[in-house]
């Protein structure tokens, strides 16, 4: 398991261009047109966490401030039966962040990391977090491995 945030900057060779909307499951060997993309955020992320049981991962974008304090978690399993299962790790990957006031990551009480693009963010599971509201061009991608599909 992570024990500490990873921050890398100038994480991928190049940026890429990733359409998606809402909240994405794939198996670990399914196909689909950002399959590369997420694979190397695995990739990196498995550098510093045990990924060794991962299935698959999710996929979704966060584009806007409005998602408060939180854990990375199965939502549906949680809010249906009161049952609290966690990623293997967390992962955020900013593409863009561009004239922006706010958008800083919070993690837990002490941790503040600055949308940067190309940058990725990797943390433990059970870490608490959420952005700052803010003004401007901030896009990031979250890809979080799984030892378990997700409810849906």
């Amino acid at each position: 398991m992570i024990e500490s945030v990873v921050v890398i900057d100038d994480a991928l060779p190049k940026i890429p261009q990733i359409n998606i909307e809402g909240i994405n499951w794939y198996d670990l060997e399914e196909d689909h047109p950002n399959k590369v993309f997420c694979l190397t955020i695995l990739h990196l992320a498995g550098q510093y966490a045990d990924l060794s049981d991962a299935i698959g991962y999710e996929l979704w974008s966060h584009t806007s401030g409005k998602l408060g304090w939180h854990y990375d978690k199965d939502d549906i399993l949680c809010a249906d039966k009161d049952i609290l299962q966690l990623p293997l790790c967390s992962t955020v990957y900013y593409s863009e962040a561009a004239k922006l006031r706010g958008g800083e990551l919070l993690l837990g009480k002490d941790l503040v990391i600055v949308p940067k693009p190309n940058r990725l963010v990797i943390f433990p599971p059970g870490t608490y977090h959420t952005v700052k509201p803010y003004e401007g061009n901030r896009v990031s991608f979250n890809i979080n491995p799984w030892s378990h599909p997700l409810c849906q």
